[in-house]
């Protein structure tokens, strides 16, 4: 029987560094960057989530590429289907860095309520196409 990742998350609230040729996968259902989150990416990373979710003091910055991808695409959970991505960045940081948005669904910016972090208490979504 085959996990189906439904609930997964990774949960990330330190500096993480990718450095230039290397990668980063985010296969879980919801990563959640924390408050003290301070991601520099001057590699890629790639992301094949339905919910991301962003502190608002969280930073993301570097050279190179955030890759938002299909959930659907997800290697690790066959089950899941094309949908567009929910993302709440909490008003908070800039995202620094190139977004490159993969997914023909687009992205959903949204509230997304997640229970231990604050929020900004954003209402209502945008849907932005792929």
């Amino acid at each position: 029987m085959s996990q189906t990742g439904s609930g997964s998350y990774e949960t990330s609230n330190s500096s993480e560094y990718i450095r230039r040729g290397n990668y980063k996968f985010v296969y879980s259902e919801s990563p959640y960057l924390g408050s003290d989150a301070d991601w520099e990416i001057d590699g890629e990373v790639y992301v094949y989530s339905r919910n991301i979710w962003i502190s608002p003091t969280a930073k993301a910055s570097g050279s190179d590429t955030l890759y938002v991808r299909s959930p659907g695409d997800n290697p690790f959970y066959e089950d899941w289907i094309d949908v567009a991505s929910r993302v709440y960045n909490n008003d908070g940081e800039f995202v620094d860095v190139n977004i490159l948005l993969t997914n023909c669904l687009g992205v959903e910016l949204t509230n997304i309520e997640v229970q231990g972090y604050a929020s900004s208490a954003g209402t209502g979504s945008l849907k932005v196409a792929g």
